[in-house]
């Protein structure tokens, strides 16, 4: 599933300095079977699909489905983190972060661009009874 058509720089006639808009545009792309594709709005989770007025598209193409998909095999490593199991000092299973580079793999054992605000307001979110809501 890729989510990555987006813009968000906003400025003025004026000159006014650009900056990162509040609003962007984008669409949920995903790809069955390397066969069919879907194009549209809708968030794959419970809400979207009981709560929000969603559209999309599905297109019955291999050819166009194919491109697509090759499409995103070759970016997603570029683009994205691989995660991955890994036992820590205390034999316990965590998550590592797994960033390919041109020069090699890099891996982090924190959460990659998590700074401590972020941080904070994701463990006190996970404080809060709103699983089904995810």
């Amino acid at each position: 599933m890729s989510d990555n058509f987006s813009w968000g720089q906003s400025g003025n006639a004026e000159g006014e300095k650009k900056g990162k808009a509040k609003a962007s545009l984008h669409a949920k792309t995903f790809v069955i079977d390397r066969e069919t594709l879907f194009v549209g709005t809708l968030n794959l989770d419970p809400r979207a699909l009981v709560h929000n007025t969603e559209i999309g598209i599905i297109i019955d193409s291999a050819d166009l489905s194919s491109s697509v998909a090759n499409l995103f095999d070759e970016r997603i490593r570029k683009v994205a983190y691989r995660l991955a199991l890994y036992r820590d000092a205390w034999n316990e299973e965590s998550i590592q972060w797994v960033l390919q580079e041109e020069d090699g793999e890099k891996i982090f054992y924190d959460e990659p661009n998590v700074g401590f605000w972020k941080s904070l307001g994701i463990g006190i979110l996970g404080l809060l009874p709103i699983e089904s809501q995810l």
